[in-house]
């Protein structure tokens, strides 16, 4: 079962608004080491959602900002990190295995770490979107997931125009879309080399926009804070 840990005073409340605009009787205050079984949870507008074990408070369920919980226990979030198509989430871990759904980029995913199975030269991870049942759950690549601890932030800086994502890591590729100055992005990893950036490339997404969910590589040097 999942556990949830709050790492810093914070409260508890019945939807993602501000919490002064919410009656008193939908928040709970709940000090900084709080921890807490959960039998399922979503992740809404920068907070979890918690169906917790037994009820807390009037409620069994509660809103809590993602910055302040951390989850413990079976699976690690993380993301589709594909450039352009969706990932098949299959039965078995195997490419020809029966394929259960297709998860589009930029799908927020569970998955156990310590399940990870080697098959046709893949790396295959058992998981699902967060708060799903066992019969939903599959395998995925694991190539295509990229955790959501390894992530960094930073923004796009340019000289005012907007900034490419690419398909490869090269100027020369598909643009897959525009970030505007300014948008805020997270990235994986160390930069690679490739033509068109003096710094090399890094492959991550903007965390608001339009484009948020669109996945691909972005020149180093017009990127701050990464």
């Amino acid at each position: 079962m999942v556990s949830i840990k709050i790492i810093q005073n914070t409260i508890f409340k019945q939807s993602t608004a501000d919490s002064g605009s919410l009656p008193a009787s939908q928040l709970l205050n709940v000090p900084s080491g709080s921890t807490f079984e959960v039998t399922s949870y979503q992740i809404d507008n920068e907070h979890y959602y918690l169906n917790l074990l037994g009820k807390l408070g009037n409620y069994n369920s509660w809103y809590v900002y993602e910055g302040h919980a951390q989850l413990e226990g079976k699976y690690s979030v993380g993301y589709i990190a594909t450039r352009k198509s969706d990932l098949p989430l299959r039965s078995n871990p195997g490419k020809q295995e029966p394929i259960k759904k297709n998860l589009s980029p930029g799908t927020i995913v569970e998955i156990d770490e310590s399940q990870i199975v080697t098959k046709d030269g893949e790396d295959w991870c058992y998981g699902g979107e967060p708060g799903a049942p066992e019969q939903e759950r599959g395998w995925m690549g694991r190539q295509f997931i990229r955790l959501k601890k390894y992530a960094r932030p930073g923004f796009v800086a340019t000289n005012g125009s907007p900034l490419s994502i690419r398909f490869e890591p090269s100027n020369q590729s598909e643009r897959l879309a525009e970030l505007p100055n300014g948008t805020p992005i997270e990235v994986w990893g160390q930069a690679e080399s490739g033509p068109g950036s003096s710094k090399g490339w890094l492959f991550g997404h903007a965390t608001q926009g339009a484009n948020q969910n669109q996945f691909g590589w972005m020149a180093l040097d017009f990127l701050n804070n990464v």
